[in-house]
């Protein structure tokens, strides 16, 4: 980006910033927090999208085919059905990649209701429980292969607790997992499976053996 670009750029820019104030002023007492979400809002509704279908266009030279409509962090998102093919959208998927990594994070470290609740405080995208555990489901994971020879692993174990109903007892459920030099993986009741995995990858001669269990 050359000086005059970037000149252009800044002035565009408070422009911008003066008319998203002056719309947003009226409307609640500003705190730091309430300034952010209230950018981040703004811009995705009014600037973004828009700025998307532009790079849309000149990244793909096309606008061909019926238009989708994507949810995204940066909003909803219109795009041909010819760009999203290009740019390497799923068929039928009605949410951005970004937006659907962001779900598959979040969902790895918490239960699929909790993972709503922060999903939209953090991006501005409403969603629901049931919502995240179909687009988990949905998911073909992929099994990691190490790049260098296992010298070393372990057997670890631990427990995770399903939900029950309001006022029932709690049921917990064994997992266990392979840590090794190069990488660890998990299973939920599939002990074959691991033990399948650790005999496809590369080991060397000598193999180093610990229990662990937590």
């Amino acid at each position: 980006m050359n000086p005059e670009q970037q000149r252009k750029l800044q002035e565009y820019s408070i422009a911008i910033a003066e008319i998203l104030y002056t719309e947003a002023e009226s409307e609640q007492q500003f705190t730091l927090e309430i300034i952010e979400k209230t950018i981040q809002t703004q811009l995705a509704s009014v600037c973004q999208s828009r700025n998307c279908r532009f790079f849309f266009k000149q990244s793909t030279g096309t606008t061909a085919g019926r238009t989708r409509k994507l949810t995204s962090t940066l909003g909803i998102l219109k795009i041909s059905e010819k760009q999203a093919k290009i740019l390497g959208v799923k068929p039928c998927t009605r949410i951005s990649p970004h937006l659907e990594q962001c779900c598959l994070r979040l969902s790895a470290n918490m239960s699929y209701e909790q993972t709503a609740v922060d999903l939209e405080y953090i991006t501005g995208v409403p969603t629901n429980a049931m919502s995240q555990q179909r687009l988990v489901h949905r998911q073909k994971f992929q099994l990691p292969r190490v790049t260098e020879l296992i010298e070393e692993l372990s057997v670890d174990g631990g427990k995770v607790r399903l939900r029950t109903a309001q006022g029932l007892e709690c049921i917990y459920k064994d997992y266990k997992a392979i840590h090794t030099n190069s990488g660890l993986i998990a299973g939920y009741q599939d002990n074959i499976g691991l033990i399948n995995w650790v005999n496809s990858q590369p080991q060397s001669n000598i193999v180093t053996c610990r229990l662990r269990w937590t």
